[in-house]
């Protein structure tokens, strides 16, 4: 299928299909105070990549023509709002002087990999950063400046209890019972065939109850997609709980690795046996 982003409208994408038009609601699952971390997030790293482009710095642009250099930062806290400005002009001068002296350990190393952490880091980026890598790309295929919660896995807080199943609930309640009538009338609206819910795992680096609390695992090998169909079952009871509201159909799909895992879950109330 052939699909139109829609931007902040409800129903994420519609298909381009003229029979059988088909449209799909994204709903990420995170607990909602890690999302708002992860929004105020994207926003602080927009920030940094627009200022990359201000000053020329095209060697860390975000897939530039001339990009070489990935800068991945560990995030401790974000900055405020009145402290960004400050923030990304050291930052972006560190980024720099540190590119321009460890040249040949980024570029030309047979690791191509070079950085500072803990006590290395620049004091006026000691509160903001835990570390910072520099990664070595062939021209043009430079990720920018992605940034990483740093105590997710190593030192990170517990999980408070349940908090994998209560914010899937959540997640799932939000768009089947409380927004329903929303989607319900813009999938009548634009006369959709299906319309469909993908419930997506994808930054396993900001919210880890999955792993802390479910067991669930990410990446290559057989125990790992099992892992993620315990579960996607368990997802799929979850839904029960509400069955599908406007939605045809629900998938589960777990797309923060190399080969995406998708679970069709929707609920037997909807559809009269389980998926």
């Amino acid at each position: 299928m052939v699909w139109c982003y829609r931007g902040e409208k409800p129903i994420d994408f519609v298909s381009l299909e003229t029979d059988s038009v088909v449209g799909v609601e994204l709903c990420e699952w995170m607990d909602r105070e890690q999302a708002q971390w992860v929004a105020e997030r994207e926003r602080f790293r927009a920030q940094i990549e627009l200022e990359i482009k201000t000053r020329g710095l095209y060697q860390f642009e975000y897939f530039g023509p001339r990009s070489r250099c990935t800068v991945q930062a560990w995030v401790i806290k974000l900055p405020g709002r009145g402290e960004k400005a400050k923030v990304i002009d050291d930052l972006l001068g560190f980024m720099v002087e540190f590119e321009r002296a460890r040249s040949s350990e980024i570029y030309q190393s047979s690791t191509p990999i070079a950085g500072v952490r803990g006590s290395l880091v620049p004091a006026s980026l000691a509160p903001f950063f835990a570390q910072i890598l520099f990664y070595g790309w062939p021209i043009g295929a430079g990720l920018g400046v992605p940034l990483t919660k740093a105590t997710v896995f190593e030192g990170a807080p517990p999980a408070e209890p349940d908090s994998a199943i209560r914010s899937l609930r959540q997640a799932l309640t939000a768009k089947t019972v409380e927004k329903a009538e929303i989607y319900e009338a813009e999938k009548q609206r634009l006369g959709l065939f299906e319309l469909w819910l993908v419930v997506h795992y994808s930054s396993p680096g900001v919210f880890n109850a999955p792993y802390a609390e479910l067991g669930m695992q990410v990446g290559y090998g057989e125990h790992r997609r099992e892992s993620q169909g315990r579960t996607a079952a368990m997802a799929s009871t979850l839904l029960d709980e509400t069955g599908n509201g406007p939605f045809d159909r629900v998938f589960l799909m777990i797309d923060c690795q190399p080969d995406t895992y998708v679970s069709e879950i929707s609920s037997a109330t909807a559809l009269g046996t389980r998926v």
